[in-house]
């Protein structure tokens, strides 16, 4: 079995390659290994097509609708998603969208694994994104990315992937999805009566 993914805009050429050379050749536990890409002809458009592995488990997104994760999981969940993040830094390519949604927890749950390099940033490579525009899910990405900033790290990724479990472990996102304006505003001292 495997999870398809078809590209329609054409638009998006550059970040689909990228995405596939990141993948080709690079084979990891804990990331959703590339097995096949190309382009076939829908309805006489062609259209663009990559193959990972199938993943039998569930999306932790949904796995959080159903409350938090035992902590044992937590920490599987933990290790997994930093040996994938550390695994793709060697490339120096840094995720981007370390979410619940871009996160698998294998039937067993024992295992996960990082989906979707889709909106990668590969350090190696001229930027594809704008300046001053940056990319991610509103609520998980680092101060440098809210920022915009150019020259990411791992950290970024790292940052990401621990506001994850502090989710797994409440089944509730530590800033309600706020991020932006603790982020961006500056903490206020707390008056003491």
């Amino acid at each position: 079995a495997v999870a398809l993914k078809f590209y329609f805009d054409p638009t998006q050429d550059e970040r689909v390659d990228r995405e596939i050379r990141a993948l080709e050749g690079f084979r990891h536990p804990n990331l959703a290994n590339l097995i096949d890409h190309g382009r076939i002809e829908i309805q006489e458009k062609t259209v663009r097509y990559v193959a990972w592995e199938f993943i039998e488990g569930e999306a932790l997104d949904h796995r959080l609708g159903r409350g938090p994760l035992a902590p044992k999981l937590v920490a599987c969940v933990g290790r997994d998603a930093s040996r994938a993040i550390g695994h793709i830094w060697k490339k120096r390519i840094v995720h981007r969208d370390v979410s619940p949604k871009n996160i698998m927890v294998r039937s067993g749950e024992n295992e996960a694994v990082l989906i979707d390099l889709g909106i990668a940033r590969h350090l190696s490579e001229t930027p594809l994104t704008t300046a001053g525009v940056t990319w991610g899910t509103i609520g998980y990405m680092s101060p440098e990315q809210c920022r915009a900033e150019k020259q990411l790290t791992c950290y970024s990724d790292v940052f990401s992937l621990g506001i994850v479990l502090q989710e797994a472990l409440c089944a509730q996102h530590p800033t309600r999805g706020d991020q932006e304006r603790i982020l961006t505003h500056p903490c206020r001292t707390a008056q003491i009566a």
